[in-house]
């Protein structure tokens, strides 16, 4: 009996830091993936502001990239 409920409170317990490690590597998966678009917008504004004042080469200006944080 006494070992029955001890493998069932290990269980409990792997089961349980199993969906804290999971939530935790989601939530760090979608910060990476924000500061991955909010850096991308960010870069596309930078280079049509060169292009615009005749510095930057001469490329598309992705307005899809500057949109999208506008939202």
């Amino acid at each position: 009996m006494f070992y029955s409920v001890l493998l069932q409170n290990i269980y409990f317990l792997c089961v349980f830091f199993d969906e804290v490690f999971k939530a935790l590597s989601k939530r760090n998966h979608n910060r990476r993936l924000l500061h991955t678009l909010t850096n991308t917008c960010a870069r596309e504004k930078r280079r049509r502001k060169k292009v615009e004042s005749g510095q930057g080469k001469k490329v598309k200006v992705r307005d899809d990239i500057l949109n999208s944080d506008e939202k």
